[in-house]
C-alpha cells in the first residue's frame, strides 16, 4: 500500500515539475543565429539577377563622375583607424523613367589606384604580397542586381569581387535622381576575410580588425538620349531632264 502511494506522489511530483518549466521555464528549442551586421554575405555564390520591376518611361543612363565621387574605406587598429580609398573608377547605371527600383550597372575599381592615409600603408596596399595583390588582381566590381524600398532609404542588392572572390551583399543606401543626377551613398561593414585579405606582417594579422568599413559616395550624370536616326530622303518618280533641255 505504502509504495502505491509513493508511487502516485512521484507522479504528481513528476507532472508538476513538468508544468512549471513548460510555463517559466527558457526555451531551449535551437534559434538561428541574429544577423546584427549592415551587410549579408553569400559563400561562393552570386545574386540571382531579379527582372527589374515594370515602370514606364524611357530608359536612362548615368555615368560614374569620379571627380565628385569616392570610394573609401576605414579599418580599425590598435593606434586608432585607417583611413583610405581608391582613386580611380568608372561605371555606369540604366534604369527606367523616374523608378529608382529598376536600377541596374557595375563598378569597376583599379586596385593599383589604392591610398591611405600612411605612406607605408599605402605601398602594402599596392605590394603584391598584402592586402590586394593589384598585380593578379588589377580590378575588383560591383554589379548592381536590385534596388528596393527601405523603412530608411533604398535596400541595395549586389555582388562584389574582390581578389577573384564573389559575394552577394545587402545594404542600406540614400539614392536620389534629380535634374539629370544620380547621387548614392552607403557605408557598411564587409569582413576581409571573407576575400582572403590578410596582412603578412611580423606581429601577426589580427593587428587589423577583420571588420572594415566600405564607404561610397557616388555621383553620376545622365548621358543625353541619342537623337533619333533622320529618316531616308523621299524618292521620286519624275523623270530626269534631258540633256540640253
Amino acid at each position: 500500500m505504502r509504495r502505491a502511494q509513493l508511487g502516485l506522489v512521484t507522479a504528481c511530483l513528476l507532472a508538476f515539475v513538468a508544468a512549471f518549466v513548460g510555463c517559466n521555464g527558457s526555451d531551449t528549442t535551437p534559434q538561428p543565429p541574429e544577423n546584427n551586421g549592415g551587410s549579408t554575405t553569400q559563400t561562393g555564390t552570386e545574386t540571382p539577377v531579379a527582372p527589374p520591376p515594370v515602370a514606364e518611361g524611357p530608359k536612362r543612363t548615368f555615368e560614374i563622375d569620379p571627380d565628385n565621387s569616392a570610394v573609401e574605406w576605414n579599418a580599425h587598429v590598435p593606434i586608432g583607424t585607417r583611413v583610405g580609398g581608391w582613386t580611380t573608377f568608372e561605371g555606369a547605371f540604366e534604369m527606367t523613367g523616374d523608378s529608382i527600383e529598376t536600377l541596374q550597372g557595375t563598378v569597376t575599381v583599379d586596385m593599383n589606384s589604392a591610398y591611405s592615409d600612411a605612406v607605408e600603408i599605402t605601398n602594402k596596399l599596392k605590394g603584391d604580397e598584402h592586402f590586394f595583390q593589384p598585380k593578379e588582381h588589377p580590378t575588383s566590381t560591383f554589379k548592381l542586381s536590385s534596388v528596393k524600398k527601405g523603412a530608411a532609404g533604398y535596400d541595395v542588392v549586389g555582388d562584389f569581387t574582390i581578389r577573384g572572390i564573389t559575394k552577394s551583399f545587402t545594404f542600406p543606401a540614400e539614392i536620389e535622381v534629380k535634374e539629370g543626377t544620380l547621387t548614392a551613398k552607403a557605408k557598411f561593414d564587409m569582413n576581409r576575410q571573407d576575400f582572403g585579405i590578410t596582412y603578412q606582417s611580423t606581429i601577426g594579422d589580427y593587428a587589423i580588425n577583420d571588420i572594415c568599413q566600405l564607404i561610397l559616395d557616388i555621383v553620376a550624370n545622365e548621358k543625353a538620349a541619342a537623337a533619333p536616326a533622320a529618316a531616308p530622303a523621299a524618292a521620286t518618280d519624275a523623270p530626269a531632264a534631258a540633256p540640253g533641255a
